[in-house]
């Protein structure tokens, strides 16, 4: 896990120097999967469909992205290519305070998932998060607060989910205000998706955005994931549990707040 902290430009630049290397040799793969000409053609569409709405609707995410490509030495445009990327595809499950998910995907080799702990300066809420080298987003996490969020799926192009997914667990202390929150600025933002919501003391619900607005239903109550890589998120005790392709477990809790500056 790396460890951000501080304005979220600060957090950037925190990320950009520590996954400076696989931040790169991203990059350098997106520029080659593309060509010269067409990645050119996705530069210009990325900053359009996803830099000026998420600077505008969003920015303090666009400030953290500003800073990863600081950190790890690459343009801006470069970075807002990387975040149009779907990525991830998500089965997820939830019962009681839990969230679970399992990852289908063959780009994991290429876009591994890295567990990220968030210290914003005062406005935001302490979170521990799944995500990859070069976003500013995030798939899944907790925050201090035990509000847990999951991005299940979202429209190619354009503000990703998983921008709500971060910008949740940065404003957010409870179930409903994370569903005001929601209501308020994806609209604005134009970011259209499903995630899986859980907080203590409120059941798991799913969240399907789209244009005609916010619908909420009961979360999909399944078997636990099974398979590798996976996910589980406990809203109740603020912990998110990662296991890896290899096996390998990694256990991450949001880090303490001082309520009263907080």
């Amino acid at each position: 896990m790396f460890r951000t902290q501080g304005a979220p430009r600060d957090a950037g630049i925190d990320q950009g120097r520590a996954l400076r290397h696989l931040i790169r040799r991203a990059a350098a793969a997106n520029r080659a999967r593309y060509g010269r000409a067409r990645f050119r053609r996705a530069r210009r569409s990325a900053a359009l469909q996803l830099g000026v709405p998420l600077l505008r609707f969003l920015p303090q995410h666009h400030e953290r992205l500003q800073g990863i490509a600081s950190g790890a030495g690459l343009s801006l445009a470069a970075l807002e290519v990387l975040e149009s990327v779907p990525a991830v595809s998500v089965g997820a499950t939830a019962k009681g305070s839990e969230l679970e998910a399992s990852f289908r995907t063959p780009d994991l080799a290429a876009w591994p998932l890295l567990l990220r702990s968030s210290d914003p300066d005062v406005g935001g809420f302490p979170s521990v998060e799944l995500t990859a080298a070069p976003w500013a987003s995030s798939v899944a996490g907790v925050n201090a607060h035990g509000l847990a969020a999951l991005c299940v799926d979202d429209r190619p192009g354009g503000v990703s989910t998983r921008f709500l997914v971060q910008e949740l667990l940065l404003r957010s202390r409870d179930f409903t205000a994370a569903l005001d929150h929601l209501r308020r600025r994806a609209p604005y933002a134009g970011v259209y998706g499903t995630l899986l919501l859980a907080a203590p003391g409120h059941d798991p619900a799913r969240i399907r955005i789209s244009p005609g607005g916010v619908a909420v239903d009961a979360a999909p109550d399944g078997a636990p994931a099974v398979g590798l890589p996976r996910l589980r998120i406990d809203a109740a005790t603020r912990t998110l549990v990662w296991t890896g392709p290899d096996g390998s477990e990694q256990i991450a809790e949001p880090g303490p707040m001082d309520e009263v500056v907080r």
